[in-house]
């Protein structure tokens, strides 16, 4: 018999803000997380015939955290790495919200926890109009590293309001990566 064992998922945590085109804020939010790879939670069954968990020494999730957030910086074909912001199943472009304003995009682990750097990071002209409901975040060459879900609140990128207009400006505020404990 082989038992698979299962490690929690690391989570990317942003926070951002809708502005209309004159700069004045649509509305505020709240900055919630959530781990983002649902699927990947242990199902009851699991927990008890295998009731081991990994777990990471606090070395090896820094290691791990660093590794990641340092794939954002790579490649050459954008000055900048990209948060594509969607609406659902990815069929509009909403906006592009480049990461910092130079490499590194995030700063070094410390317990696990990248923090982002030069923020806030915009798009100061929406492209597209629609609700916000997924992104893709990407190195400077548009590979994909990360892809999570947007809402208002407790999901991995929260916005006050998640309707997006053509010139709108969007911003995020705040952004951590967490490694898997």
């Amino acid at each position: 018999m082989t038992a698979k064992l299962v490690s929690q998922p690391g989570k990317i945590c942003l926070g951002g803000v809708i502005c209309k085109s004159d700069g004045t804020i649509k509305s505020y939010f709240d900055l919630l997380t959530r781990v983002s790879a649902r699927s990947r939670r242990r199902s009851p069954f699991l927990s008890r015939a295998f009731p081991c968990d990994l777990s990471h020494t606090t070395t090896v999730r820094d290691i791990v955290c660093d590794a990641v957030v340092d794939l954002f910086d790579n490649g050459s074909l954008n000055l900048r790495p990209l948060i594509k912001i969607f609406t659902t199943g990815g069929i509009t472009l909403l906006a592009a919200v480049e990461i910092g304003n130079a490499a590194p995009s995030f700063g070094v682990a410390s317990s696990g926890v990248s923090q982002g750097l030069n923020l806030p990071w915009s798009d100061v002209s929406a492209v597209g109009n629609g609700l916000a409901a997924e992104f893709s975040m990407m190195d400077r060459d548009e590979v994909v590293i990360l892809t999570g879900i947007i809402g208002i609140s407790g999901e991995e990128l929260n916005f006050p309001q998640l309707e997006i207009a053509v010139n709108d400006h969007v911003k995020i505020l705040s952004c951590s990566y967490t490694a898997a404990p």
